[in-house]
């Protein structure tokens, strides 16, 4: 073959390469993680001359992905996508209070939920729901005597928390039914599944910190409606 004939082939390759569509010509460029399994570039085929006359030569020869290898890349952009999503869900998860949580002493759950627009905790589980005659605890030693026949297990206990610059929550209170005491209360996460609970009266660093533990609690044991009205 002369050395014009080569130039010729080149120059028709070059040719045929410009005019495929700019999408196709992305396709056969993407190349993505391979812990997707996306480090392939998609699979090509010619076209068949169809009895119509149509043949690839008439668009200079073009070759065209298989019908499938669109949907391919879009099927694997939503798989990544969802992934992320879950991943995000889990961490979220891990890094949310308002859930079930196992007292220090192990006598008890109490459930954090927003109220208000602030976030607030009732009891919903205790180890031991009655006293020694077999009738359910109450609130019997609270200060106001009208709230004393209140019964424990469905109590709130925790008022008012919001977040703080420490990454936790503060400003709230924080009742002791033992004793029937109010203190300060200031919240904040020691791990993905530990939640250290401070009772302090205006000074924090003088207050006792205890730690619960994230807890999930079966629907069967919680404290009957009636009970957390």
């Amino acid at each position: 073959m002369t050395a014009l004939a080569r130039l010729c082939g080149k120059v028709a390759q070059l040719s045929r390469i410009a005019r495929r569509p700019p999408l196709r010509l992305a396709l056969r460029a993407i190349h993505l993680s391979p812990a997707f399994g996306w480090g392939e570039e998609p699979r090509l085929q010619r076209r068949r001359p169809s009895s119509l006359g149509s043949s690839p030569l008439r668009s200079g020869g073009e070759v065209a992905p298989r019908s499938g290898d669109g949907e391919g890349v879009f099927v694997r952009y939503a798989v990544a996508l969802v992934s992320l999503l879950l991943l995000t869900t889990a961490a979220s998860a891990q890094t949310d209070i308002t859930t079930t949580w196992l007292t220090h002493d192990g006598q008890g759950v109490v459930e954090i939920a927003p109220c208000g627009g602030k976030l607030c905790g009732r009891i919903v589980w205790l180890k031991t729901p009655t006293d020694d005659k077999g009738l359910a605890l109450t609130d019997q030693n609270n200060p106001s005597q009208k709230l004393r026949k209140r019964p424990i297990c469905g109590l709130a206990v925790l008022s008012g928390l919001t977040p703080d610059k420490s990454g936790g929550w503060d400003g709230g209170k924080i009742y002791d039914p033992e004793e029937g005491d109010t203190y300060d209360a200031a919240l904040k996460l020691a791990g993905p599944d530990k939640l250290t609970v401070t009772g302090y009266l205006g000074v924090k660093a003088l207050g006792q910190t205890f730690t619960w533990k994230r807890y999930a609690l079966p629907a069967a044991q919680r404290c009957s409606p009636a009970a957390q009205q």
